[in-house]
Order: structure tokens, then C-alpha cells, then sequence
């Protein structure tokens, strides 16, 4: 499988959490890519969790399949980019402030506090 660009949009309970899985397991078990090559944006902290839940519980499995990638793939596990857009772009800000013009001390609103932030901002 050789790296790509993959876009998923579909329901609530439509198999794309699978699918995911079943696509860099593959990846990584052919050689395709490693772990650190892998960006999947989520919506969700729930789905973000659950995908990096699967995918470790997923390469545990083949542990004993003798395949040398898979070990090294679960130690870098860490390395994973799996998170939702708010993290993702998160990281990205944290790691280039300079060039981002951002203040590198900055944090990212939490969803409780984004409502009343907009209606501040709406009644300026």
C-alpha cells in the first residue's frame, strides 16, 4: 500500500472507524508507511481515542505473527498522529510559533468556554 490521501465522510455507525483500522494495519504490516507517517483528523476526542484504542489493540494482536514492523510500529505508537482538527492544528501552532505569529504560551479554548467567547465577541 503506498502512502495516500484518504478522505472518509459518511454516519454514525457506517464502518469508517473499521475501515481506518483495516487500511493502516494493512500499511503497516506491507512496509507502506510507519506509524509516524499517519495523520488522521478527527471530529471527536471520543473518536480520536477510539481509533488509537483499536489500532494498538490491533498490532498487540499481531505481536505473534512474526512480522519485525509490528513491534517497532507499536513502540512509536506515541508518535501517532491521531487526533481532532482543534489538536492537530494545535501541534502544528505549538511547534512553529514564530512562523505562525502566535504567542507560544497560547491555549486553545476549551468547548465549554467557546459559547460564551462567541457571544462576547458578538455583543463587541
Amino acid at each position: 500500500m503506498a502512502l495516500k490521501n484518504i478522505g472518509i465522510e459518511a454516519g454514525a455507525g457506517c464502518g469508517k472507524t473499521t475501515r481506518i483500522v483495516k487500511d493502516i494495519l494493512e500499511g503497516l504490516n506491507k512496509g507502506g508507511f510507519s506509524i509516524e507517517d499517519i495523520v488522521v483528523i478527527t471530529f471527536t476526542r471520543k473518536a480520536a481515542s477510539e481509533l488509537k484504542s483499536r489500532i494498538s489493540l490491533k498490532l498487540q494482536e499481531a505481536m505473534g505473527t512474526g512480522n519485525p514492523l509490528i513491534e517497532a510500529q507499536l513502540m512509536n505508537m506515541g508518535n501517532a498522529r491521531i487526533s481532532t482538527i482543534h489538536s492537530f492544528c494545535e501541534g502544528l501552532l505549538k511547534e512553529r510559533p514564530v512562523e505562525a505569529g502566535v504567542d507560544p504560551g497560547f491555549t486553545v479554548i476549551e468547548d465549554t468556554e467557546q459559547e460564551e467567547f462567541l457571544n462576547e465577541i458578538y455583543d463587541e
